[in-house]
């Protein structure tokens, strides 16, 4: 596959999803075993496992969330194994997200729908503790791609797929060393105080750290 065709702006790096390939084709399928991807975020990542799956002929089921009908991966109506799910974004103050986080536990009733703040507002691509209005997902997924929203309402995510994923199962973060000046997201403290994870690559743009340039992930696999 040609990695390099799926990154355009904003989104996974093409390197990121030689690591998604390598997991795929390492991962065991057969009629009784399914392979369960949970992505926030959905756009060109979207498009590379839609073509996987088309590519590969394993028995592969798409979750994909998303707020932006505009830029999220388009005609999901065309593959049956892709549920899109596109809405608008909620969410709470800064002392219900730190609870929450603490807590280890999503709390629906102190989220509201967000403000979405118009894009080239310079604080675009910080907003905060907003997040997908997540409804309904399965028992268990082999792999989690966390690339979206905006912000640092990301962690959130961990809230909602902690009891979803097992031993082996895949964790991707994107932009993983997100801040909002001095105000650190801390994508990879959380997680790890939420879900028992390892280690297993941290990509970062050793040119130029900020994460606004891309090539910054990190993998991770839960214990």
């Amino acid at each position: 596959m040609n990695f390099q065709k799926y990154k355009s702006g904003p989104g996974l790096d093409f390197l990121a999803l030689q690591h998604l390939y390598n997991y795929l084709e390492n991962k065991d399928n057969d009629e009784s075993s399914d392979i369960n991807i949970l992505e926030f975020g959905s756009g060109f990542s979207t498009q590379f496992l839609v073509d996987y799956k088309e590519f590969s002929g394993k028995t592969i089921y798409i979750d994909s969330f998303d707020n932006d009908p505009t830029w999220c991966f388009q005609n999901a109506n065309k593959y049956p194994f892709l549920n899109l799910n596109v809405a608008p974004l909620i969410s709470c103050n800064e002392n219900d997200f730190n609870r929450q986080i603490k807590n280890k536990e999503y709390d629906r009733t102190c989220f509201s729908k967000h403000i979405n703040l118009p894009y080239g507002h310079p604080k675009y691509w910080r907003q905060r503790n907003c997040f997908y209005d997540v409804k309904e997902l399965k028992e268990h997924y082999d792999i989690v791609i966390v690339d979206g929203p905006n912000g640092n309402g990301r962690s959130l995510s961990y809230l909602h797929f902690k009891d979803k994923v097992s031993r082996g199962s895949f964790i991707l973060i994107d932009d993983h060393n997100s801040k909002d000046d001095d105000f650190d997201y801390k994508f990879i403290e959380y997680l790890k105080n939420i879900i028992p994870v390892k280690e297993i690559y941290i990509h970062e743009n050793k040119s130029n750290p900020s994460w606004e340039l891309g090539v910054n992930f990190a993998l991770f696999e839960v214990i």
